[in-house]
């Protein structure tokens, strides 16, 4: 019995192990969101409705990532979502 409850143990621990690391995964996607998002409004450039949920849907850190990166030179919206992005589909947004 004492070597179930150890085992118990250890899997209720790396269970809520990766609840926090999905928790901070997806802090990290809301700021660099928020942070896109504040920027582009700064720089005056106003996105589709299309980009805008584009933005909201993907789950991609690297490319929202990569987006805001853009969007620091960027002087129109399609600098910063090129046709590479184009492409994506929601499955890749997942």
């Amino acid at each position: 019995m004492g070597q179930q409850l150890f085992e118990l143990r250890g899997f209720v621990a790396e269970s809520l192990r990766e609840q926090g690391r999905e928790q901070g995964r997806e802090e990290s996607r809301s700021l660099v969101r928020t942070s896109l998002l504040a920027l582009l409004d700064h720089k005056g450039l106003t996105l589709t409705q299309a980009r805008l949920d584009l933005v909201h849907e993907t789950q991609d850190l690297g490319i929202l990532t990569r987006w805001h990166t853009r969007a620091l030179r960027a002087t129109t919206p399609d600098e910063i979502f090129t046709s590479e992005n184009a492409t994506e589909t929601p499955a890749s947004r997942a």
